[in-house]
């Protein structure tokens, strides 16, 4: 769907909507040139799109990548917070105010918080 294509289901009407072919809307080479263009077009500029953003944002997701291979899984807000440079996990006798210097990759923990065991582990037990 495009301003120069229109808002019509192509592959449909090629095809019939009974999808036997029967009474289906006959489509100009020139027609499926300019499909071809105009998904050329779309595709490319999704594509100029992403590599815009991924080379502006390009610390911010190396920072998130960093924290991925640490922590494994990080929620929303802890995905917003080392892309920012700040750790993932805020402790609460920690005052970030407090810090005059601006945040960093460094500023993620190197360990983890173990969590308990859940009941009913599947690790088989020693012999």
């Amino acid at each position: 769907m495009s301003d120069l294509v229109g808002n019509i289901d192509y592959q449909q009407a090629h095809e019939g909507y009974m999808g036997n072919g029967a009474g289906g809307l006959s489509i100009s080479a020139k027609t499926k040139e300019l499909i071809e263009s105009e998904v050329k077009r779309l595709i490319d500029g999704g594509y100029d799109l992403a590599k815009k953003i991924l080379t502006e944002k390009n610390e911010e997701f190396e920072r998130l990548a960093l924290g991925l291979i640490e922590f494994e899984t990080l929620t929303g807000d802890e995905i917003k917070r080392v892309m920012k440079g700040e750790p993932p996990h805020v402790d609460d006798d920690d005052d970030p105010s407090s810090d005059d210097a601006a945040p960093s990759v460094a500023s993620i923990p190197k360990t983890k918080k173990p969590k308990a065991s859940p009941e009913g582990d599947m690790e088989p037990e020693p012999t």
